[in-house]
């Protein structure tokens, strides 16, 4: 069976290449993957997110057998 987990429940932020060595290593094949959260230092808290750190991630889970299921998006709405 393949099971998968929330890339941000194995606490590696900012790390892809350590994050999909991890979620293989615990045997994960698929995550649902949140770069606001994953990646918040990189992306600014998702706010800028590019091609190339998009493609970097993939080529790193391709590598370690992780597909991305389900992109996630998790919005906070703020009241100023």
């Amino acid at each position: 069976m393949k099971i998968g987990i929330r890339a941000h429940d194995i606490h590696i932020f900012d790390d892809p290449e350590g994050l999909a060595q991890a979620l293989k290593k615990h045997g994960f094949n698929f995550v649902q993957f949140a770069p606001r959260v994953s990646l918040a230092g990189l992306t600014h808290q998702g706010a800028k997110l590019n091609f190339g750190l998009a493609n970097q991630v993939k080529q790193v889970f391709d590598r370690n057998g992780v597909t991305i299921a389900v992109l996630g998006c998790y919005w906070i709405e703020v009241n100023i």
